[in-house]
């Protein structure tokens, strides 16, 4: 699922914005992982938020993710574009607590 996270938010960094930099983040906590993708905003299609709506890829994730007992978040930011994901430990995605 963390796979998944990284390669829609990166596929829509490259396809919706003409974005400069991208800033990928996975963190373990209090038994959960959560995965994030920044990317500043450049585009006015991005900066209104639209992609987040287009496509199958968000909802197709965001079904998946819901499915595992997560929680996902797509949203325009002041100063770039969020795709955060965060999932529960041992939810079969990835038994992170093995390889830590």
């Amino acid at each position: 699922m963390l796979a998944w996270t990284v390669r829609e938010g990166v596929t829509n960094v490259i396809r919706h914005s003409q974005a400069r930099w991208c800033r990928i983040r996975i963190e373990i906590a209090g038994g959960n992982v959560t995965t994030e993708v920044l990317n500043e905003p450049i585009s006015a299609h991005e900066a209104h938020g639209s992609y987040a709506c287009a496509g199958s890829g968000l909802v197709g994730l965001n079904d998946r993710v819901t499915a595992h007992g997560g929680q996902l978040i797509a949203e325009p930011l002041d100063d770039g574009f969020r795709l955060w994901v965060e999932l529960p430990i041992g939810s079969g995605t990835m038994d992170l607590e093995r390889r830590s």
